[in-house]
């Protein structure tokens, strides 16, 4: 996945992938997502940044270690919602298969 386009705006695709929410759901369910992009690119007004900053100051955040736990935030373009993807999970991308 790139971050960005060739006129440095985030990159859009479709992402295909395995839930798998223990906590919820009992997982195994398909997940589409048609227009997507990586969350941490989403468009934000100056407000919402500075009522970001006021949050992260007044709480601590928690650390959710995508690296370590090999998973990424997907924003859903068409619901307009965040996802956490486990990037093992992902089956197809912009149409094609993905084998790991």
């Amino acid at each position: 996945m790139r971050k960005f386009d060739e006129k440095g705006k985030p990159a859009i695709f479709s992402l295909e992938c395995i839930s798998a929410d223990h906590r919820y759901l009992p997982g195994g369910r398909v997940l589409r997502f048609e227009e997507a992009r990586l969350s941490g690119h989403k468009p934000k007004s100056k407000i919402a940044r500075h009522a970001e900053k006021l949050r992260a100051i007044q709480a601590k955040k928690k650390d959710p270690d995508h690296r370590a736990n090999s998973t990424v935030n997907v924003y859903d373009l068409r619901r307009k919602c965040t996802r956490k993807i486990h990037v093992r999970l992902i089956t197809r991308l912009n149409g094609e298969t993905v084998i790991y």
